[in-house]
């Protein structure tokens, strides 16, 4: 599930003769189409045109093909088009809707009622050097190279591990997602990529941390989420463990994953779908 989607996908259509046309306010430059549609599917064509939330996405108002910062804005007008039926009730029912859009410059943010920003921010990313701090098991670790003097308990040795916090804001969010909760303490099944950053997490080697999410009532209204969420990567996967009788090529301490007597490896932190998280190109 892809958390945001920057463009909507319309429903079948076409445009009509003599479309577009071209208008100027002091906002900017407008443009006028005619779109035809099947009567049925007037309703969702206008919605997708507009700009709706749908299963917790927030898709934004479609882009203008001819004018690339215009957006809809609005919808000048519905008409019947096509053969006329009567339905009880006395309800006509047209074979096709002529549906009239106005593209122009957003003067307000729909998720939010606030003035729209003409570069509005949807993801924003940072990253944070960080470390983690452990301490590794004494056994198996000496005071000499002929493995005499072990170390004692007190002695156990602390490492000190470079991690890296990925932390990842969604805005304008209609709702809070169920995965957003339920994934906290689980690592990446798969590979993750960071758009804006051009930075890709190899699997496992991600956790996901507890998230923050916040939003403001105001005069207008309850607005839109937003979400914070928190990531720490680990070049050492998540659910390997320092194995300290080995040493990895560069000389530190290996790490390897731990088993269970049934020969079945013991994962501490579940392995999921980091895509219902965050933006994943298709």
């Amino acid at each position: 599930m892809a958390m945001i989607t920057l463009e909507p996908t319309l429903l079948s259509h076409q445009e009509m003769d003599g479309s577009p046309t071209e208008s100027q306010d002091q906002y900017g430059p407008r443009i006028q189409r005619k779109l035809l549609c099947a009567w049925a599917d007037r309703w969702t064509l206008i919605a997708q045109l507009l700009g709706h939330t749908e299963g917790g996405i927030y898709y934004l108002a479609h882009k203008c093909p001819y004018h690339s910062s215009l957006r809809a804005q609005s919808i000048g007008g519905i008409s019947g088009w096509g053969e006329r039926t009567q339905q009880a009730g006395a309800t006509y029912v047209y074979e096709f809707a002529e549906i009239d859009v106005d593209y122009r410059r957003a003067t307000t943010d729909p998720a939010s009622g606030d003035s729209a920003d003409p570069n509005m921010t949807y993801i924003s990313e940072s990253i944070e050097g960080a470390a983690e701090f452990i301490t590794l098991p004494n056994q198996k670790l000496y005071w000499d190279d002929d493995a005499v003097a072990q170390l004692g308990t007190s002695e156990a040795p602390g490492m000190l591990l470079k991690t890296i916090n990925w932390v990842y804001t969604i805005h304008r969010l209609a709702t809070i997602p169920e995965e957003f909760l339920s994934y906290v303490g689980g690592i990446n099944s798969a590979a993750i990529t960071s758009i804006t950053l051009n930075r890709t997490f190899a699997a496992r080697t991600l956790l996901y941390n507890p998230p923050q999410f916040s939003r403001d009532i105001t005069s207008e209204g309850v607005q839109a989420w937003q979400a914070t969420l928190r990531f720490t990567e680990r070049k050492k996967e998540w659910n390997k463990f320092p194995k300290t009788d080995e040493l990895d090529a560069d000389g530190t301490i290996k790490f390897a994953p731990i088993y269970n007597a049934a020969g079945t490896q013991v994962k501490l932190y579940p392995e999921l779908a980091f895509g219902n998280l965050v933006y994943q190109p298709a």
